[in-house]
């Protein structure tokens, strides 16, 4: 039986099916847990922006938005929702970001 050549490099043809399988189960989970974080993060930029609406108003909202997209990290996202629960104004919270 013919096996067709896929662009498999010969680093890979080396070696054998249970190292490919662990190779391959890794890069899953790691993409798995990508989608995960990135989809985590997501949901608390769109949980702040509804809460900044309803406290400060659709312009503030407009603002932080974004300022938020440039936020990776789901910890600063958190401590900004509990700035959104301190702050006085959205001019405060805006202030407590910095400069955008």
């Amino acid at each position: 039986m013919l096996i067709p050549d896929l662009g498999v490099t010969d680093a890979v043809k080396s070696y054998d099916l249970k190292q490919v399988l662990d190779m391959l189960e890794t890069a899953s989970q790691t993409w798995a847990d990508r989608m995960r974080d990135e989809g985590r993060r997501e949901g608390e930029r769109k949980l702040l922006l509804r809460q900044a609406q309803i406290r400060f108003g659709e312009a503030l909202a407009r603002s932080l938005a974004a300022r938020l997209e440039g936020i990776a990290e789901v910890e600063r996202l958190e401590e900004i929702g509990e700035w959104l629960l301190v702050c006085d104004s959205g001019d405060a919270l805006l202030s407590r970001l910095g400069p955008h």
